[in-house]
């Protein structure tokens, strides 16, 4: 039976919240009108990193509004896809700077292989992300000291 995308994204942010604390990150998730910000997390004496998750129950391509890749570069902000698996294997995480979702969001294609436009053009495929498996150093290039 498929999952409600309700339940995914629900078990895509607390088990990205999960992660984060246990690697020693405060954790806070954004309840509703925040855009583009699910969680913000940090690290004692550094600043808040803003975080986009993304829920995702199979190795397909994934919507994502559009304007998180037209904000200005920003170096706190990240993408997290969540591969929320169907029965007991463990979740997968993909972490991805800013900058990095930007630039694999600029390599997709606008138009099928026939020609028509995608009507929806709007996210990433599964072979944009697959390779930022559990890169969760990612996140330690965004921190900066507050004293600085």
């Amino acid at each position: 039976m498929k999952r409600p995308s309700h339940q995914t994204y629900a078990a895509a942010t607390f088990a990205t919240l999960a992660e984060l604390s246990k690697k020693g990150f405060d954790v806070s998730m954004t309840i509703g009108n925040t855009p583009r910000t699910d969680l913000f997390c940090s690290l004692p004496h550094s600043s808040p990193l803003k975080i986009e998750i993304k829920g995702i129950s199979g190795a397909n391509g994934f919507n994502i509004k559009k304007e998180f890749f037209e904000l200005t570069e920003d170096s706190q902000r990240f993408l997290i896809v969540v591969l929320v698996p169907q029965n007991d294997a463990p979740f997968r995480f993909f972490i991805l700077s800013h900058k990095e979702a930007r630039s694999e969001f600029s390599k997709m294609p606008e138009k099928r292989k026939d020609g028509r436009k995608y009507e929806n053009g709007n996210g990433l495929n599964w072979g944009s992300v697959s390779s930022y498996e559990n890169a969760w150093e990612t996140l330690n290039a965004g921190m900066s000291n507050k004293s600085e």
